[in-house]
């Protein structure tokens, strides 16, 4: 039962890891707008480095999880 436990976290912590490095590879190359629940979050690169905002957004009592990238312009 432990172990089974400790493979669980394992395979969760990994795939955060991986999801986390394709958002800041995603932010180094353009906006990331991330729509989770009743937060939004938005990845940037700014001048300074990586930027973060984090807002309250207002939806249904069902919302939705839902990643959106736009490239940043040359």
């Amino acid at each position: 039962m432990a172990r089974e436990l400790q493979t669980k976290l394992a395979w969760a912590g990994g795939l955060l890891a991986v999801g986390m490095t394709a958002v800041t590879l995603g932010a180094q190359l353009g906006v990331v707008h991330l729509n989770a629940g009743d937060v939004k979050i938005v990845f940037g690169k700014g001048e300074d480095g990586l930027t973060m905002d984090i807002a309250a957004r207002s939806c249904p009592p069902n919302c939705g999880f839902d990643i959106n990238w736009r490239p940043l312009a040359r």
